[in-house]
């Protein structure tokens, strides 16, 4: 696994630990509200929710690592 891939499974597993609240991951993480939303905006992280109106919940983060290649 590469450092970007943890970096970016890390940050969709804190997403879904505040329940897709993007400050309070920014807060966790130490980078900016600014940075995170750059980063769910380069890796097409996607907070997957319940349809549940009463608490919905979030059931998946989704984000897509894009694939090098080799010059």
């Amino acid at each position: 696994m590469r450092l970007r891939d943890a970096k970016i499974e890390h940050v969709a597993r804190t997403l879904k630990h505040t329940g897709g609240n993007k400050a309070e991951a920014a807060r966790i993480l130490g980078i900016s509200e600014c940075w995170l939303y750059n980063l769910c905006k380069t890796y097409q992280v996607t907070i997957v929710k319940t349809k549940d109106s009463f608490k919905p919940r979030v059931v998946a983060v989704k984000y897509s690592i894009p694939m090098e290649v080799n010059k």
